[in-house]
């Protein structure tokens, strides 16, 4: 009979060589189409734990005409996509809108996954400061 001990348990994701990972876009910019700010694909034989992640919004210049403005990071398979965290609003007509949003999810993202971030800004003339970030930790499956 095979008798198993509980005490060589598999040590938790943060001794198994773990790494934490920053991935961060900031700048002021004007109307422009989805455009990717950065991605990462998980390594084979790898998890990613996803700690933190920020979307952020500030208009800067007033736009002539509001349209829709977004900042948002995606979990995709290849095939399927899931919002992880994103500010999507209608540019303000006025100045100092600021809109946030902080996530700590704790979600874990598997070998071959792709986390990736876009940001994109419809209205015409108006700037918008946007900023698009997440912290993670990447260690052996």
């Amino acid at each position: 009979m095979k008798v198993t001990s509980y005490a060589l348990a598999r040590p938790q994701y943060y001794d198994r060589g773990a790494v934490s990972t920053f991935f961060s876009y900031a700048a002021g910019l004007s109307q422009h189409a989805a455009t990717t700010r950065w991605t990462t694909t998980v390594a084979a034989g790898k998890k990613l734990l996803l700690e933190q992640g920020e979307a952020f919004l500030l208009t800067t210049v007033a736009a002539a005409i509001p349209l829709r403005v977004a900042a948002k990071a995606t979990i995709s398979d290849g095939t399927n996509q899931t919002t992880w965290v994103a500010r999507d609003q209608v540019q303000s007509a006025s100045l100092l809108n600021p809109d946030i949003q902080n996530v700590y999810p704790g979600i874990t993202v598997y070998a071959g996954e792709i986390v990736f971030a876009q940001t994109f800004i419809d209205s015409v003339t108006g700037s918008i400061f946007m900023s698009i970030g997440m912290k993670g930790t990447t260690f052996q499956a």
